[in-house]
C-alpha cells in the first residue's frame, strides 16, 4: 500500500509540474496575433483599450481625424485568440454584440475575410483600415501596430 501511495504522489507531482510548465506559455499567445493597419495611418502603436474600442465600434477615427474601418477574419484560432486577448469576448459573444448593433441601428457587421491573405490585401489597399493576423503572416505590405 505504501508503494501505491508513493506512485500516486509521484504522478500528481508530475502533473503539477506539467501544468506549471504550460502556464507561462499562455501569456505568450498574444504575440501570435498582430494588429495590422494600412501604412498610411499615423499611429505606430496603440494601447489594448483602443484596440478593443475600435473592434467594438466605439472608436471611429484615428488621431488625425481620418475614419477607422476595422476588418476581421471570419473564424479560426487566430480570430478566437484576437477576440479573447483584445476584445475580451468569445467569437459567439462578438457576433451577438454586432448583431445587436445592427438590429438597433447602431452599426453594421464588420467586413470579414476567409483568409489572412485576403484580409492583408484589403488592409494594404484601403486607407484607415485596421485588422489582425497571426504572427506568422507576411505583413510586408501593411504596418504592424505595436501595443503601448
Amino acid at each position: 500500500m505504501e508503494k501505491g501511495r508513493y506512485l500516486l504522489m509521484l504522478a500528481i507531482g508530475g502533473l503539477v509540474l506539467l501544468v506549471a510548465m504550460a502556464v507561462p506559455h499562455c501569456g505568450a499567445w498574444a504575440a501570435d496575433v498582430r494588429v495590422i493597419a494600412n501604412k498610411g495611418i499615423a499611429e505606430d502603436s496603440v494601447d489594448a483599450n483602443m484596440v478593443k474600442d475600435i473592434f467594438l465600434g466605439k472608436k471611429s477615427s484615428w488621431s488625425d481625424g481620418s475614419p477607422i474601418e476595422f476588418v476581421i477574419l471570419e473564424s479560426g484560432s487566430d480570430h478566437d485568440l484576437f477576440l479573447k486577448t483584445y476584445v475580451k469576448k468569445t467569437a459567439k459573444q462578438f457576433s451577438t454584440y454586432w448583431k445587436k448593433q445592427v438590429f438597433t441601428g447602431k452599426g453594421a457587421m464588420p467586413k470579414a475575410f476567409a483568409s489572412e491573405g485576403e484580409l492583408i490585401s484589403y488592409v494594404s489597399g484601403n486607407s484607415g483600415v485596421v485588422g489582425y493576423v497571426s504572427g506568422a503572416a507576411d505583413t510586408a505590405s501593411v504596418k504592424v501596430i505595436s501595443e503601448q
